[in-house]
């Protein structure tokens, strides 16, 4: 019976062991205005929005000011419509209300003060393509890393493309869950319309056929040892 106990203990470890692992999940996540990934449902300008996907991966979207030394400044209103996200800055805001022209404040620019976007995931997440829109050869894209200790800087001549709607691929491996996007001179404008990330998912794996056989077949055994134990 011993031996009978010891190798239904075996099989239990193998499938709990077979069920352990990971796969790598790919999800883009759509940004514009009546997205089907759009957890808040508030168009326009907002102090922040909200998504999720289909995997279950969520994501918070807030808009600020980069300072001089690429650090992330106040918070400002985060702009969602029709082909994506913008940032409204507080100057660009006082300047609509007096019907001023060329505020750009629908975009993600560097009109006046830098602006970035702050993605936070609530996981861990590589970075694959971000889809940019109103898009034209002058306009390039800060990009940075942010942690708890600030923004960790790592480029400010990222060029997008010519066409108005442009994906640009990451080529090196950017893993984290907080990152930002910015824009870092006075000619470049654009909205986020889009960001594909990759991230871990569990996965379980099922036990082969033949496992379950053994089990079954030892768990008759043992039915059958006990009902003779008990006829002696």
């Amino acid at each position: 019976m011993k031996a009978i106990s010891a190798t239904l203990s075996a099989v239990a470890l193998m499938a709990t062991v077979s069920a352990a692992g990971a796969a790598t999940v790919q999800e883009t996540i759509n940004l514009r205005a009546g997205s089907a990934q759009d957890t808040d449902g508030k168009v326009g300008n907002q102090s922040v929005h909200t998504f999720e996907t289909a995997g279950g991966l969520g994501l918070t979207v807030t808009g600020h000011l980069l300072t001089g030394s690429y650090g992330i400044g106040s918070l400002e209103q985060i702009g969602q419509w029709d082909n994506g996200l913008g940032v409204l800055n507080d100057d660009e805001k006082s300047c609509r209300w007096l019907s001023c022209t060329n505020t750009d404040e629908h975009f993600v620019d560097g009109t006046g003060k830098n602006e970035v976007v702050k993605f936070l995931f609530d996981k861990m997440v590589t970075l694959v393509s971000v889809t940019f829109s109103y898009v034209d050869q002058s306009d390039k894209f800060s990009f940075g890393l942010l942690t708890d200790s600030g923004y960790t800087h790592i480029s400010d001549g990222q060029t997008i493309g010519n066409w108005f709607y442009e994906t640009y691929t990451f080529q090196q491996t950017w893993t984290s869950d907080l990152f930002g996007i910015g824009a870092i001179n006075d000619k470049t404008q654009f909205k986020i319309k889009s960001i594909t990330v990759a991230y871990d998912t569990p996965e379980v794996v099922p036990l082969p056929a033949a496992g379950w056989l053994l089990l079954g077949g030892l768990g008759g055994l043992a039915a059958l040892k006990r009902r003779r134990k008990a006829v002696a």
